[in-house]
This record gives C-alpha cells, sequence and structure tokens, in this order.
C-alpha cells in the first residue's frame, strides 16, 4: 500500500481533529449523544427506524457520556450572572482543579425560540482563537439544560 493510498484516510483524520471542521469528533460525539436521547420518548419509538436505531446506537452513547467530561464533574463555586436564556456558574473541575465559568441555558427555551444561538455562540467560542473571546472547553447537554 502506498502512501496516496492513505490520503483519503489522512484527510479525514485531520478533519476528525480540527476544532473548526464540521467533522470534529467532539461535534460527532454531541451529534450521536444528541440523536440517541432525542429519539427515546415514547411518541419517537413509534417508528420501526427509531427503534432500530437506539438499539444500535444506545450502547455506544452511553459508553461515549461516561468517558466524557459531564456537569457533574464540577463543582458549584457560585452563580455568577441570571438572564432570561439561563445563568451562568463559576465551577471548579474536581479532578483538575481548574476553575471554569458554565453557561446553562434551558433546553426547552432554545427549543420554543430557535436553537440557532446555542449552536451559533458554541461554533464561535469553540473555533476562537483569540484572546478577546471566550472559548469553549466543553459542551454538555443533560436532559433540561445546555451547557458552554
Amino acid at each position: 500500500m502506498t502512501s496516496s493510498d492513505n490520503l483519503p484516510l489522512n484527510e479525514l483524520e485531520k478533519e476528525l481533529l480540527d476544532p473548526n471542521s464540521e467533522c470534529y469528533l467532539e461535534n460527532l460525539l454531541d451529534v450521536v449523544s444528541a440523536l440517541v436521547s432525542d429519539c427515546d420518548f415514547p411518541s419517537a419509538k413509534n417508528s420501526k427506524s427509531v427503534q432500530s436505531f437506539l438499539k444500535k446506537y444506545s450502547q455506544a452513547a452511553k459508553i461515549i457520556e461516561s468517558r466524557r467530561t459531564k456537569y457533574n464533574d464540577f463543582e458549584l463555586i457560585k452563580v455568577i450572572g441570571q438572564g432570561g436564556f439561563g445563568r451562568v456558574e463559576l465551577a471548579r473541575h474536581k479532578r483538575t482543579r481548574r476553575v471554569y465559568a458554565i453557561k446553562l441555558m434551558s433546553k426547552q427555551h432554545l427549543l420554543d425560540h430557535s436553537q440557532s444561538g446555542y449552536w451559533e455562540e458554541r461554533d464561535v467560542m469553540v473555533k476562537a482563537s483569540s484572546e478577546w473571546l471566550v472559548a469553549c472547553h466543553y459542551a454538555f447537554l443533560v436532559s433540561s439544560n445546555y451547557m458552554l
């Protein structure tokens, strides 16, 4: 096998590891988790294709969720802001002891008022490389809140 045979794989690997790529691995893991979560409702489970999808990917979603950083990995220091879309908390990562601001946004509010703002903000924060913009270190989805 020549190096040119590996070119598509090398290109895909670059895409998976590039935070600016639509195929960034963290984004794809988010997609799997969100799809399984959103399909796991009685009304959605009436569909055979949804049942098949859940049968195939529910365990993968559980593995992804169990190994990724999650909200429970942080301890609340204090609430530093409150607004119409949610609140911002100052929290310390339990293992590393690093301090982060965590923005919690109501999932229901975003569903009622278009999620595009959440995704745009998340993408800007993930792709930001400026000292003037806040960087996104983690993004979480729990039953009632999106968190950045």
